[in-house]
């Protein structure tokens, strides 16, 4: 049932984006209310048959409904999103399953041959609907008629006119359409790194459903890849991240995350990995980069190091005497890296490189309010119900906590300020975007409940790109009452 569904994927090629929301609409409301009457329960699983009622089922229709209203003027996206959850997330089960084989090092419950089932099935379906949805309709661009169209980016106005706008795998300008050979390449290899980054959230050991969890993290890079501009890729790649700045940046980092492990700030996973994001960071953002990571290694390394005496007596200290391992590195450095390398690969640089700034702010602001409000701060409240809690207490927050991540924030903002990678007045964005990440992942844990740790690890990736994506939208938000329109 699960895979099967994703057929009605192909519709979207016919539909408008409001006829595929009153599908969705439909879906919704049948599966919640009718569907175990029709079928009398037997796509119920054991657990669920108590109280008659599967949580996934009725996810699964609300999320398309949301993809399609949010994707309401990028159908073909939405086919891709919804393959990934169909096929990719249905044949993972089926794999693992049917083969099962050795098990994931970080989630057990899962295996190796369902997370490459994912990635293989994932990528092929999700680029097969997306140019079955493309192949519709017709579009008027610089005055030429682009039929069967592989528009992915742009949104057109009334009269099916469009300006700049890019294809996945190719560019139209005001000039006329202009294919880029190797299109469909492109197009496979941004629906790979989207599946490839959906099948690894869908591996950990968390509370989140698959059936949210998938669509956001797979939707949310499919619509990056639509941004990157295949001729600033091919020009980044040979004019940035050739063999020598890689180079450059492993004789940089190695010594520094060595220094950082022997420091007891890393365990040896969370050195390798920390070695690879360094690397790249050094190679699409350079130096200045590099030293929003220092930053955030730094800062974040003392205070912990300085609360972690004061949490062991309190009782809240985490294990491995503080060391981050590869999960914590990925989480709090992960998305400011990549977005350094979009700000390169597309033609939004300075969106971009806030949003980075942001999600290291963020990251630090998290680190340095959670580890001093939990250790010093005198009276914590919960985020949900504003009463005191005890301290170390998931979703506990403190004025003196909140106080030292802004304090953290600022002070990553301002060292991006100097070094010119922002506007003065995008500080404050920066800020902002850091408590509103904070603030949402203490609300996230609040409700949630401390979970594993990799509901740990997904809090802090969340509180990263939501804190950078706040960041994003108050300098567009500005830019807007300055008359700029080239945002993203």
């Amino acid at each position: 049932m699960h895979v099967g569904m994703g057929a009605f994927a192909l519709m979207l090629r016919w539909l408008t984006p409001w006829q595929a929301v009153l599908m969705a609409l439909a879906a919704l409301i049948l599966n919640a209310f009718f569907l175990h009457r029709i079928t009398g329960g037997r796509l119920l699983r054991s657990e669920e048959r108590g109280s008659r009622f599967s949580r996934g089922v009725v996810l699964y229709p609300a999320i398309l409904l949301l993809t399609f209203i949010v994707f309401r003027s990028r159908l073909e996206l939405a086919a891709g999103i919804w393959a990934l959850l169909a096929v990719g997330d249905g044949m993972a089960a089926l794999s693992g399953l049917a083969l099962r084989g050795p098990r994931l090092p970080w989630n057990p419950k899962k295996s190796w041959s369902g997370l490459v089932a994912f990635i293989v099935f994932g990528t092929a379906a999700s680029a097969w609907v997306i140019r079955w949805v493309q192949r519709a309709g017709t579009w008027t661009v610089g005055g030429s008629v682009l039929s069967g169209g592989l528009l992915t980016l742009g949104e057109s106005d009334a009269s099916g006119r469009i300006g700049d706008a890019f294809l996945l795998g190719g560019v139209v300008g005001d000039a006329g359409a202009t294919g880029v050979s190797g299109s469909l390449s492109f197009l496979v290899i941004g629906c790979l790194v989207a599946t490839t980054a959906a099948a690894l959230a869908e591996s950990l050991d968390t509370k989140a459903d698959d059936n949210v969890l998938v669509p956001v993290v797979g939707g949310a890079v499919l619509w990056m890849a639509t941004l990157v501009d295949p001729e600033l890729l091919v020009r980044a790649g040979v004019a940035g991240a050739w063999p020598a700045v890689w180079l450059a940046g492993l004789v940089i980092t190695v010594p520094i995350t060595f220094m950082a492990y022997v420091a007891r700030a890393v365990d040896r996973s969370g050195a390798t990995v920390g070695v690879l994001l360094a690397t790249v960071l050094y190679a699409y953002a350079g130096w200045p980069g590099l030293v929003m990571l220092g930053g955030l290694m730094v800062v974040g390394t003392g205070v912990t190091q300085w609360a972690y005496t004061r949490k062991e007596v309190l009782g809240v200290a985490e294990g491995r005497g503080g060391r981050r391992g590869i999960g914590s590195v990925v989480a709090n450095a992960g998305a400011g890296v990549a977005f350094a390398i979009l700000a390169v690969v597309t033609p939004y640089y300075e969106a971009f490189t806030i949003a980075m700034v942001a999600a290291f702010a963020t990251a630090l602001f998290d680190t340095t309010a959670t580890e001093l409000g939990q250790a010093f701060a005198r009276r914590q409240v919960l985020i949900t119900t504003w009463r005191a809690v005890p301290e170390g207490t998931t979703g506990g927050v403190s004025v003196l906590g909140t106080l030292s991540g802004v304090g953290g924030a600022t002070v990553l903002a301002v060292l991006a300020w100097a070094m010119g990678l922002i506007s003065g007045a995008a500080v404050l964005a920066v800020v902002l975007g850091a408590f509103f990440g904070s603030t949402l992942e203490s609300f996230l844990g609040a409700t949630m409940g401390k979970g594993s740790r990799s509901d740990h690890h997904l809090r802090n990736l969340v509180n990263t790109v939501a804190g950078a994506g706040m960041a994003w939208g108050l300098f567009a938000f500005q830019a807007y009452l300055g008359g700029r329109t080239e945002l993203p």
